[in-house]
């Protein structure tokens, strides 16, 4: 730019516009990009948009307003012409210019009339000039990016939702409750309120002393349930039954050996005297143990000293109580209370708390 010693007072405040303009526009086109992948990253629900929006958008800011500057903006010597003319010199710069090459005295004559007019005019004139469009749309394009970043920023910090919870209906909980009937409780939370086809808390049924769990009322057998894919409202009731107790009926009847006709000895001969009927035990013992004591004829037809008859008694064994049809619970219930009890002491997966119900359940059955 040979000429550019011309007009050096005007030359750094051209330089100055064309950054000016060409930052604008490169901000432009950042924040552009910046709304558009941070928008993208949100419909998407992509946890790392926010930084890249960022960077993406300080990238092409960068890019764009460096590139515009040396394409579009950089000042030539036509351009600093006409803006030094548009200062009142009356095109002398511009024509100054077009007979660079031109060695006639007219026009040297010029070239010195415009240099001279150009050191007159004061370099404060020259003012940067940026279009009230340009700044319009840095301005907008800046709202949307920093609002979208804004945004996007909330939704990955978990303040707000993401799009994906908007658009989805929010569906109400399903309830789900584990009652227990006399004779136990629920080891657990007992009202839940769970998603459509998501899973129930676990719980356990804990039958009271003196008590036994039977099962579920929607035929689940075992005492602990954890129940998955929950489609509608539940309520599921644990069953218990009372254990029947044992003891020992003392009896007490005497029974006189019948005779033929209202109660009398026979009399006989040759007949010995009859069996007494045993006692019964009573209504709540398990054994029986009774003795009867009786009087009967002898063969010589005289009352006997008494016959003594065996009480028999019999054991209650509930039909539940029963395994394989054969032993009953209780013979065995006590080896396999030890070995529940060292399990649940000895198995470091199971929590305090599992372990304590299972203890309850165990104690329950005695």
């Amino acid at each position: 730019m040979k000429n550019m010693n011309l007009f050096k007072k005007y030359q750094s405040k051209m330089i100055v516009e064309a950054a000016v303009k060409a930052a604008v526009c490169g901000l432009v086109a950042g924040f552009a990009v910046n709304f558009i992948t941070a928008l993208i990253s949100w419909l998407c629900d992509y946890s790392a948009g926010l930084w890249l929006s960022i960077g993406l958008g300080l990238g092409v800011a960068l890019v764009c307003g460096v590139v515009l500057y040396f394409v579009k903006f950089r000042p030539t010597e036509q351009e600093i012409a006409r803006r030094v003319d548009a200062l009142g010199l009356e095109e002398r710069m511009v024509t100054m210019l077009e007979f660079a090459e031109d060695d006639s005295y007219i026009a040297r004559r010029q070239r010195e009339d415009a240099a001279a007019h150009a050191a007159a005019t004061g370099a404060g004139c020259l003012k940067i000039q940026v279009s009230k469009v340009l700044i319009g749309a840095v301005c907008a394009s800046a709202a949307c990016g920093i609002a979208m970043t804004t945004v996007q920023g909330l939704t990955a910090g978990g303040v707000i939702p993401g799009f994906g919870e908007l658009v989805e209906p929010q569906e109400d909980p399903l309830s789900v409750q584990y009652v227990a009937e006399v004779g136990g409780f629920i080891d657990g939370n007992e009202a839940q309120l769970v998603l459509f086809g998501e899973s129930c808390e676990p719980v356990m049924a804990v039958a009271d002393d003196g008590y036994v769990f039977v099962g579920w009322d929607d035929g689940v057998d075992e005492p602990f349930r954890e129940d998955f894919d929950i489609t509608d409202d539940y309520v599921i009731t644990a069953l218990f039954e009372k254990m029947e107790g044992e003891g020992n009926g003392p009896g007490d009847g005497n029974g006189d050996v019948p005779s033929d006709e209202g109660g009398l000895p026979t009399d006989k001969p040759g007949e010995e005297g009859g069996e007494a009927e045993g006692g019964e035990g009573n209504d709540n013992g398990d054994n029986g143990n009774g003795g009867g004591d009786g009087e009967g004829g002898s063969e010589d037809g005289e009352p006997s000293d008494g016959g003594k008859g065996p009480g028999a008694g019999g054991q209650y064994k509930p039909g539940n109580q029963v395994i394989d049809g054969e032993t009953y619970y209780r013979d065995v219930f006590e080896e396999y209370y030890q070995k529940g009890m060292e399990y649940i002491t000895g198995n470091d997966d199971l929590t305090p708390e599992e372990k304590e119900a299972i203890e309850k359940f165990l104690n329950g059955l005695k």
